[in-house]
């Protein structure tokens, strides 16, 4: 009996140390924090993840797509869909898209889903990024701005708003890309 009792118990050991750590590594991917924490665990549970507008579940871990594929600017939110501060992001990139809906091409990938793992791969990125025409970093209002990780809070590296305002620019002909 004690034969079997040591392996079970080094299981539920190795078993509960993994759950420390893997909250530990969602907490630190920039976009994890006390209000997500929990949607992702619901989402490793096995329930739907939620839309960008939280509506129904995003169909298969297929990209949401808005506005005209031939677009010169072409906008990749890969994003937790299931997570607030990101949700208002997708929030403006739609009504942005519907003031111009020939001259910007939208793809919102959850960031957990097949469409997100592509998109990532991609990309070249580890975590929660929106890019315009391929790269995530620009100035704007004086300002360095990196599309990347959690935005929202006083040290996001971004706000929302700061990606409509680079798509304004964009649409003028006056984006300031860096790298």
């Amino acid at each position: 009996m004690q034969k079997v009792a040591v392996p079970v118990l080094i299981l539920i050991i190795a078993a509960a140390i993994y759950a420390v750590f893997a909250q530990y590594k969602t907490m630190d991917s920039g976009h994890g924090h006390d209000e997500s924490a929990e949607p992702q665990m619901q989402n490793m549970a096995g329930k739907a993840d939620r839309g960008p507008m939280g509506g129904g579940p995003v169909g298969g871990g297929k990209a949401q797509e808005f506005g005209d594929k031939n677009a010169k600017i072409v906008v990749d939110a890969i994003v937790p869909t299931d997570t607030e501060c990101h949700q208002k992001t997708v929030q403006l990139l739609e009504g942005f898209v519907k003031k111009h809906p020939k001259d910007v091409y939208v793809k919102v990938h959850n960031l957990h889903s097949p469409s997100g793992e592509q998109a990532k791969s991609k990309f070249g990125v580890t975590c929660a990024t929106v890019l315009i025409n391929g790269k995530y970093e620009f100035e704007a209002n004086g300002k360095h701005l990196i599309f990347s990780k959690k935005p929202n809070d006083p040290g996001s590296p971004y706000q929302s708003e700061d990606v409509v305002t680079v798509l304004e620019q964009q649409l003028k002909g006056s984006d300031k890309p860096k790298g």
